[in-house]
C-alpha cells in the first residue's frame, strides 16, 4: 500500500483502458519495469498481456537495440 502502489494501480488501469496501436517493445518494458519496482505479481492480467506481446513481438536473434533486447529478458526472467 501507498503512493507507488496507488500509481502503478492506476498506471494497470491506464493501460488496459487507454491502450495505443503505437505502442512498441520499448513502451511495455518501460511499463513491466515500473510494475516490477512496484512490486506487483505476474499474475495480473495486465503484466500478463503486455509479458505475452513483449515475446510475440520479440525477434528471434533479439532487437538490434541492445538495451532492449538485455532488458525484455531481465523482465521475462524476472516475472517468470
Amino acid at each position: 500500500e501507498g503512493p507507488g502502489t496507488e500509481t502503478a494501480e492506476w498506471a494497470l488501469r491506464w493501460t488496459r483502458e487507454w491502450a495505443e496501436e503505437w505502442w512498441g517493445p520499448q513502451e511495455r518494458a518501460t511499463a513491466l519495469t515500473f510494475w516490477a519496482a512496484a512490486g506487483i505479481p505476474p499474475e495480473h492480467p495486465s503484466v500478463e498481456e503486455f509479458l505475452e506481446e513483449l515475446r510475440s513481438e520479440a525477434p528471434q536473434e533479439g532487437w538490434t537495440d541492445l538495451d532492449l533486447t538485455l532488458l525484455a529478458l531481465e523482465l521475462v526472467a524476472h516475472f517468470d
